[in-house]
């Protein structure tokens, strides 16, 4: 083991690639549950400003008690901590895909009529790539929120990188707690320079595409 490293480099790839794996499962389960969502409820301004309230409020219980919480229905380990990073996830989704949906210009979404598109293919021509920006905004958010809060996967056996900070903290090691917590902030800056560059990319209908393929 080079001398500059807390723990073994096969340690810390394993780590990070159950860090990486539970944040991105989370990140597309939150995807998959908030967008087809917000498409629904963006012309059904009561309904979704109820469900904004309610992620608002899941926002706001703390991660470790809503743990607590997950962990008498559904057992320790990878559930409950992808089921409350989902949880976490939907709020930033939501919200932008909701916002940038109901923000488009009525007249914008009625051209569809003139043009002999049905309702679908409005939305998929239409409507989804002028609300995308937003939309990868939103997920750009989340995915920091996630990878940043997945580190307490380790308090129930879920693994990941926590387990290098909280075996720093026991061992009153500093350099092995700090190598997890750098570890885990270049996840989240490189996911979230990632989702970046989709959200400049200038191929709106492809990314759109994709994201909806994901979604299937």
């Amino acid at each position: 083991m080079p001398d500059f490293l807390p723990v073994p480099p096969a340690e810390l790839w394993q780590a990070t690639l159950e860090h990486l794996r539970l944040s991105l499962i989370a990140l597309l389960c939150a995807v998959a549950l908030a967008v087809p969502l917000a498409v629904w409820l963006a012309d059904k301004r009561r309904w979704a400003e109820g469900v904004l309230q309610v992620t608002n409020i899941l926002q706001t219980i703390p991660s470790l008690a809503l743990l607590g919480l997950l962990i008498p229905f559904v057992g320790i380990g990878s559930p409950p901590v992808l089921i409350a990073l989902t949880l976490y996830a939907l709020l930033p989704i939501f919200q932008n895909t909701y916002l940038g949906l109901s923000q488009i210009d009525p007249a914008i979404k009625e051209a569809h009529t003139a043009f002999g598109l049905s309702r679908w293919q409005a939305l998929w021509r239409i409507e989804l790539p002028m609300a995308l920006p937003a939309m990868i905004s939103g997920i750009r958010t989340a995915s920091v929120l996630i990878i940043g809060t997945a580190t307490l996967a380790a308090l129930i056996g879920a693994g990941g990188l926590g387990n290098l900070i909280l075996l720093g903290i026991d061992r009153n090691n500093m350099a092995m707690t700090f190598t997890g917590a750098l570890l885990s902030a270049l996840l989240a800056v490189l996911v979230s320079g990632g989702i970046g560059i989709l959200q400049k990319s200038k191929h709106k209908i492809p990314i759109t595409a994709a994201l909806l393929a994901i979604l299937i």
